[in-house]
């Protein structure tokens, strides 16, 4: 079945899960925008983040095409990455490790084939609803992802809590409805997303955020598997 994922970045305030892309997407893009090709778009699904690839080679890649075709690499279920040892400048991987069984796997592959210098832009969530079921398998805290990412052999260049404690509450409102069939007509979602977002940044407690965004880089002088 093709894989039907989101297609554009930089969602309106309108959207049911702004609290949660007002903080991903900006800082995707930013990131992108200081990247290097050849790039890795590791489970690129429909590749929303294309418009701010830098100027070069670029690869789409995930376990099935989707909706879109725009899957270029269509990877194996637990089998290691169909790439050269030190070949991509930059590696693009959003919102996937919690889908990943063996997420420590993807971390050395990742390694491995990024060239020494090369850096992973990583984003998976903390606290999130059960999605593309029954494939999603893991939440991740700051600390497991410092420890695995340094012993992979990445050094961590930036690691970012997104969307405080009050972003959190209000985005889970909004699941906890939406699964209940009730939506918000979108002006109204447009009011309720703009109040939560100013009571984060009135009280900016980051004890359950939303995500993590990472930039981690592989050491100069490195090669291949971290052991």
């Amino acid at each position: 079945m093709a894989l039907d994922r989101k297609a554009q970045a930089l969602s309106g305030s309108d959207h049911l899960y702004w609290l949660h892309f007002r903080t991903l997407e900006p800082f995707i893009i930013a990131q992108l925008d200081k990247a290097k090709a050849p790039l890795l778009d590791l489970g690129c699904g429909n590749r929303p983040y294309q418009p701010h690839y830098p100027e070069g080679e670029a690869i789409g890649a995930d376990l099935s095409q989707s909706s879109r075709g725009c899957v270029d690499v269509i990877l194996e279920s637990g089998a290691g990455l169909p790439f050269a040892d030190s070949y991509f400048e930059t590696i693009l991987c959003t919102q996937v490790l919690e889908h990943v069984e063996d997420p420590h796997l993807l971390l050395k592959e990742a390694h491995r084939i990024l060239k020494p210098g090369g850096k992973m832009i990583l984003t998976c969530p903390f606290i999130w609803e059960l999605h593309e079921r029954p494939h999603d398998y893991l939440r991740f805290s700051e600390y497991w992802l410092a420890r695995n990412l340094a012993e992979t052999g990445f050094a961590v260049d930036v690691l970012e809590r997104q969307g405080g404690d009050l972003a959190t509450i209000g985005q889970l409102i909004c699941l906890m409805l939406a699964v209940r069939q009730i939506h918000m007509p979108r002006l109204l979602q447009k009011i309720y997303n703009r109040f939560w977002a100013f009571l984060d940044r009135k009280s900016p407690t980051q004890c359950m955020p939303l995500n993590y965004g990472i930039v981690c880089v592989k050491y100069q002088g490195a090669s291949g598997l971290a052991a």
